[in-house]
């Protein structure tokens, strides 16, 4: 490894960071050369210097660089929380190594190629694309002063000096001319059309929406398509302002505790196996039809001091909310609101998904016109289905 300007200073980190990027390169997440080199030489201590991270019970143990771990526990593939709102849901984190690598093997940008990134976050992706791009080819945008003022600083002690912008990635694009790639670092319910038309033809649109991480190119009609990574992933929800705490289903407990709505009985559909696992994936499952269909709703599960599961569902927009008990062979169903088939459509979905055999997100095709309208698709023939999702 060549002494840069990057890791220079940063001497006791190099043999964890190696560890680190041939532990990525050996499960198959990064194997471009360039992208390589960026992983051996930005140290990400500098990004993270006070970090929570989840052990295996759940609990969140910080760590400091006065800890002995500390460096060790920096390199190792997981996400780093750095930041929490008020009501202790995590609002900025380093993203795990893994996915971070996945997603930037997908951006095949070129030397000289000009790349934005929504979601300036602690800094080390952007310092990541500096390493690869060049600073000046490269524009980050994250909502929070406080985080783009401090990824500012920690980049510049590297010797970058990358364009940094406050502002709202999903409707504001900094600069005038197109950009030949946009890879962001927060979730979104549907791509901007502000991203359609600040990309150049060709240019991809890394980007996680529903429960996947969408690997579109603009085509020349103004649109995007492309497909997604094999597994689920799910990051932070971009935010309308810094002050907007991070929405949690908990939050919502109140509102699928609410009396009255109607009762209904609804059979399990047939060949589901455990009737409570395929409870579990209603709420919990990872299929895009789902999550794409239903961005804001909201799912959790309530369990009493005797073991009895509640499984709910609450679309905090319009009041509506759905509480299923499993009774023999059927769902029992109490909901309330506007959207008076919340429990049924979920349910069908599932039990569509299940037949097809549980498919992850890379089994999923997406399209964007050049309006707004998103297609989601999976499958060929008298097998492909396709969904126009709601706007």
């Amino acid at each position: 490894m060549t002494d840069t300007a990057t890791t220079r200073g940063f001497a006791a980190s190099q043999p964890a960071r190696h560890r680190l990027t041939q532990e990525l390169v050996s499960c198959g997440a990064l194997h471009s050369p360039e992208w390589i080199s960026a992983f051996e030489e930005t140290p990400r201590e500098v990004f993270t210097p006070r970090f929570w991270r989840r052990l295996e019970g759940g609990e969140e143990k910080l760590y400091e660089p006065q800890d002995a771990d500390f460096l060790d526990t920096v390199y190792t593939d997981d996400s780093l929380v750095t930041r929490w709102d008020p009501n202790g849901q995590g609002i900025s984190s380093s993203t795990m190594p893994s996915l971070m690598a996945l997603m930037l093997e997908k951006f095949p940008v070129r030397s000289g190629d000009r790349a934005l990134e929504v979601g300036t976050g602690t800094g080390y992706n952007l310092a990541l694309l500096c390493h690869r791009l060049g600073a000046d080819n490269v524009t980050s945008i994250d909502i929070d002063p406080e985080l783009t003022a401090t990824a500012r600083e920690r980049l510049a002690d590297l010797g970058y000096q990358p364009t940094i912008v406050t502002g709202d990635g999903r409707s504001e694009l900094p600069g005038t001319s197109a950009y030949n790639g946009i890879l962001a670092t927060c979730a979104v319910r549907r791509i901007p059309t502000e991203w359609l038309r600040g990309t150049a033809p060709g240019a991809p649109i890394v980007v996680n929406i529903g429960a996947g991480v969408a690997c579109l190119r603009r085509t020349a009609d103004g649109g995007a398509e492309g497909t997604f990574l094999e597994e689920a992933y799910g990051f932070m929800d971009a935010r309308s302002s810094p002050d907007e705490p991070a929405e949690s289903p908990l939050g919502y407990v109140d509102l699928v505790r609410s009396t009255g709505g109607n009762r209904s009985v609804i059979p399990l559909p047939l060949g589901i196996g455990d009737p409570h696992d395929f409870m579990r994936q209603v709420l919990f499952g990872h299929p895009q039809e789902v999550h794409l269909n239903e961005p804001d709703v909201f799912a959790l599960q309530l369990t009493d001091e005797n073991g009895h599961r509640t499984y709910c569902l609450a679309h905090p927009a319009s009041r509506s909310w759905a509480r299923m008990t499993l009774e023999n062979e059927a769902v029992t169903v109490q909901q309330d609101g506007p959207l008076a088939n919340l429990a049924s459509d979920r349910i069908q979905r599932l039990a569509e998904w299940d037949r097809a055999g549980r498919p992850a997100p890379g089994a999923y095709r997406l399209r964007v016109d050049s309006d707004g309208l998103h297609t989601l698709s999976r499958g060929d023939g008298d097998a492909r289905r396709e969904w126009v999702l709601p706007r």
